[in-house]
């Protein structure tokens, strides 16, 4: 909870002890007064009194003021109850919530916790909630037998397993360019001769893509991904997508892959999220690695018969490799 956030606290009620404790008094006292007892008055007066101090204990206690006063020591704190946990899906959506916090992988926030003051007697009650920002994200584990493979490749295995260059990265020709240089695609679509541009000795960026459209076994797709990830962890330029939104940084990929579930198409869904990919693609000049449960499914085949069919990469996820250490965040920040 950050500086500026206060709990939001209800006025302070009375137990069923101090409800006892002031009738108790107030009839001491009443009595006393009456019949010219003034033990009994004096009694009832030490009630009456010990209830008002358990109200002004509640009242400083729950109070900023209260917690910054000299005596703040000798305060009642608050006794905290943590809220439930809700789990989230990769679009911020509650999947469901729970009271403890799951050791399976996703992406869990926690709701407001509640705060409970009691005075020293138990005469007084104050409640009230706080907000919790706490955010744990559990990432799934990689496939060991695909990581293996993947990274017995490398990087520039995985970013050129297919056999014809990316005709994105083209140039107008030179001369000098020999033949096999020449994009005759991208030369007709231009109107004129177009070279394709030499990559150097750098591996070409890389759009990994996962297809939450055709996960049958979210499971599995995710811990396929994490495997592609962990094979690319030492190149520079990677991005991941599901086509509707990207990640770049680890933390980022690492939420949306604990937070990963099968998403139902709706019509049209394919065709725009592959155009997203598409331009994603374009724009960077990036292999596609497309990641899915289902290699026949309606985003590979889209995929395919886009304009970056030719160095498109699919890898199927089989299997659920489990899940690694739960990583503790906040909600504004992410999980890290």
């Amino acid at each position: 909870m950050s500086g500026r956030e206060k709990p939001r606290v209800r006025a302070a009620a009375p137990t069923v002890r101090g409800v006892v404790q002031t009738i108790f008094g107030a009839t001491l006292l009443a009595a006393g007064l009456t019949c010219g007892l003034f033990v009994l008055a004096a009694a009832g007066s030490a009630l009456l009194l010990a209830c008002a101090a358990g109200l002004l204990e509640v009242l400083l206690a729950r109070s900023r003021r209260g917690r910054r006063a000299p005596l703040a020591r000798l305060l009642p704190t608050p006794e905290r109850v943590g809220g439930m946990w809700a789990h989230l899906d990769q679009r911020g959506r509650k999947l469901g919530q729970t009271r403890e916090l799951p050791a399976e992988r996703g992406l869990y926030r926690q709701g407001p916790s509640t705060l409970l003051w009691r005075d020293a007697f138990g005469f007084w009650r104050a409640t009230g909630t706080e907000p919790s920002g706490r955010e744990v994200c559990v990432p799934p584990a990689p496939n060991e037998r695909l990581a293996r493979v993947l990274e017995s490749r490398g990087a520039h295995g995985i970013a050129e397993l297919a056999d014809e260059r990316d005709a994105a990265g083209v140039r107008p020709y030179e001369k000098g360019d020999g033949l096999r240089k020449i994009s005759w695609r991208q030369s007709a679509h231009h109107g004129e001769l177009m070279s394709f541009e030499d990559a150097g000795p750098e591996t070409p960026p890389v759009l990994v893509v996962a297809d939450t459209l055709g996960a049958c076994d979210a499971g599995a797709l995710a811990s396929a991904v994490a495997s592609v990830l962990l094979a690319l962890r030492r190149h520079p330029n990677v991005l991941l997508t599901d086509g509707s939104a990207s990640w770049r940084t680890p933390v980022q990929q690492d939420r949306f892959l604990a937070s990963l579930v099968p998403e139902v198409a709706s019509a049209g869904d394919a065709a725009a999220r592959s155009q997203a990919v598409e331009r994603l693609a374009a724009e960077g000049r990036r292999r596609i690695v497309l990641v899915t449960c289902d290699e026949r499914g309606e985003l590979a085949r889209a995929l395919r018969q886009g304009r970056h069919a030719r160095t498109l990469v699919v890898i199927h996820a089989t299997g659920d490799a489990g899940v690694t250490d739960a990583r503790e965040g906040r909600s504004d920040a992410g999980c890290g």
